[in-house]
């Protein structure tokens, strides 16, 4: 899981799917490179590398966003807390089930992610390069409680 290998740096295909298995049931990303192709080249390579296994939801705000992408191994947070990707410009907005990088400030996006469960207007203004959507859900309470 070294950030510097060349597997981190494969393009990815215009549009791919990608299915979460939770405890609360299983959802499907699709991920469209148009939209932000910085962003869906990083989330691409790390979920065919198995980067998101054993993740949590760790940061759950019920009827809002849930968030994930820190691997359970201190060792691999570690080596890729400061890989960070430049922003892409925004061609979405935050819409319900969109997912998006999370970010402290401009270009500091890393493995972190976020579904936005429920859009509200201060959030939905913010500028977010969004390139994924869920697309099929069969997690139960994910509305309410998003976690897993």
């Amino acid at each position: 899981m070294n950030p510097k290998h060349k597997l981190w740096s494969q393009r990815a295909p215009d549009v791919f799917k990608v299915r979460l298995e939770t405890s609360k049931g299983s959802f499907v990303i699709e991920a469209h490179r148009e939209w932000a192709p910085r962003g869906v080249d990083r989330f691409y390579n790390l979920a065919r590398a198995g980067f998101f296994d054993d993740s949590r939801f760790f940061r759950v705000r019920a009827g809002f966003i849930a968030q994930f992408g820190v691997p359970g191994d201190p060792a691999i947070a570690k080596a890729w807390k400061d890989e960070t990707i430049p922003d892409d410009p925004a061609r979405q907005s935050n819409t319900r089930g969109s997912i998006a990088y999370a970010m402290t400030g401009p270009n500091t996006r890393t493995t972190q992610l976020h579904f936005t469960v429920l859009v509200v207007l201060r959030y939905a203004e913010l500028p977010r390069a969004n390139a994924r959507a869920v697309v099929e859900s069969t997690a139960t309470d994910f509305d309410a409680e998003a976690s897993g």
